[in-house]
């Protein structure tokens, strides 16, 4: 059996990895959702706004499938095929026009046709999605992209008489096929520097200090009603 070396508890070493490799938060984030270059890619204004108006998305994971294999013993688990979750859902806060909406309506309607229902070809309507997360000092720290995007499913918004004070949202799902890592420079840590050692003592008894008296240089008389004493030493 292989020995190691458990560390000691140190609440000051984890404090120093804090501090040197930050948080990272969910709240800090951009995403981009881009067509394919075969259809009319919205101008940069409507981009932005789709940009901006993302309030909800995720970093989506991976898996292995595998196979048990025993020899004799407990079982070996084999992985032999990449997964991915294949979808993943965004939300947008709707402008008074709902054209966060119409901008995957109309990715739908090109992919295919309203009249004769006949789909383009996969390579002609796929696009790409990036999913972004941002540092408080705004600088990007990790980046995925999604490849073979394309819109699946354009959720319903409920209406309501009771909904007054409500914002509309839109809820969309994608299909996409991989995805993969965008490399990103990162400044290097600074080394760690563990802190001075210090000394410590076990609380005990303090000696007892007198109080120190000291008597007036000259005696002062003490005259009632006049706010003045008299201190004889």
């Amino acid at each position: 059996m292989a020995e190691f070396d458990i560390p000691p508890s140190n609440i000051d070493l984890m404090q120093d990895t804090i501090l040197r490799g930050g948080i990272a938060f969910p709240n800090r984030y951009s995403v981009s959702v881009m067509l394919p270059p075969a259809l009319s890619n919205p101008n940069s204004t409507e981009q932005k706004q789709l940009n901006i108006r993302c309030e909800n998305a995720a970093i989506v994971g991976r898996a292995f499938s595998t196979l048990q294999y025993r020899f004799y013993g407990p079982a070996r688990n084999i992985p032999y095929e990449s997964i991915y979750s294949g979808e993943i859902q965004i939300s947008f806060l709707l402008s008074g026009y709902l054209q966060e909406r119409e901008y995957f309506e109309t990715w739908m309607n090109k992919m295919c046709n309203k009249d004769d229902y006949k789909f383009r070809y996969y390579d002609e309507y796929v696009g790409s999605m990036v999913v972004t997360v941002i540092g408080r000092d705004e600088v990007p720290t990790y980046s995925i992209l999604l490849e073979e995007v394309c819109p699946k499913l354009i959720g319903e918004i409920s209406l309501g008489y009771d909904k007054n004070d409500e914002a509309m949202r839109q809820d969309i799902t994608l299909s996409y096929r991989k995805y993969s890592i965008n490399k990103i420079e990162l400044p290097a840590p600074p080394p760690y520097t563990p802190p001075p050692p210090q000394d410590w003592k076990a609380p005990g008894p303090q000696p007892y200090e007198a109080p120190k008296i000291y008597p007036p240089e000259s005696p002062q008389d003490f005259q009632i009603g006049q706010g003045s004493r008299s201190i004889i030493g």
